[in-house]
């Protein structure tokens, strides 16, 4: 351990963005945690996003098109048609401040028998744009372009994707995902991929 920042008390913190000395944590209920590790000590603003807290924020990721924080929700919403959907909000940078309406709503009602997706990361392919999303409901990879059109789905049936709830991209487009795992070791799987189809 290199350096420890107590920047607020016990609450449900599922994923964190660095950008520059700027860190960002996700909390379940819909608060990003603004943590400026540039001060000494480290400096702390709490944002409320609009985003109810039923939704169970899960997923974080640094959007540079729109310099914003991309938020991904575990739980779904009803669209004007009644059809479940999956969402994905906005935090502004600029503004510092959330949007009342998802970003991006998407669903794979027809590609799927059952309801088995609930989003636990997703992070965006740093040449192509396209967001990535992980479920541990169902063990599934989704990829997704910004008009909430699924490209490419992936089953995760790979013994060693125990509970995928982290997703990374380097500048590389290497590909990360990790995985919890309860009674034994957790892992951070690599994979090397092009903008053509997963495999």
């Amino acid at each position: 351990i290199d350096t420890s920042i107590s920047f607020t008390g016990k609450g449900d913190y599922e994923d964190i963005v660095i950008i520059d000395s700027m860190a960002y944590v996700l909390e379940s209920k819909g608060v990003i945690w603004q943590v400026n590790m540039a001060k000494r000590p480290a400096e702390t603003t709490r944002y409320k996003t609009s985003m109810h807290r039923s939704l169970d924020a899960e997923g974080l990721a640094y959007d540079a098109q729109s310099n914003g924080l991309l938020i991904a929700a575990k739980n779904k919403i009803k669209d004007k048609t009644g059809l479940k959907v999956n969402v994905i909000y906005k935090f502004d940078l600029t503004t510092q401040k959330g949007s009342n309406e998802p970003f991006i709503t998407w669903h794979l009602n027809d590609l799927i028998s059952k309801d088995d997706f609930a989003s636990s990361a997703l992070a965006i392919h740093p040449s192509s744009g396209n967001i990535y999303i992980t479920s541990s409901v169902g063990k599934k990879l989704v990829v997704i372009n910004r008009l909430g059109q699924v490209l490419e789905m992936v089953t995760l049936d790979y013994k060693h994707f125990s509970q995928p709830e982290g997703i990374y991209f380097d500048t590389n487009s290497n590909l990360f995902i990790s995985n919890e795992k309860k009674k034994s070791k957790a892992n951070i799987l690599k994979f090397n991929i092009n903008n053509s189809k997963l495999e």
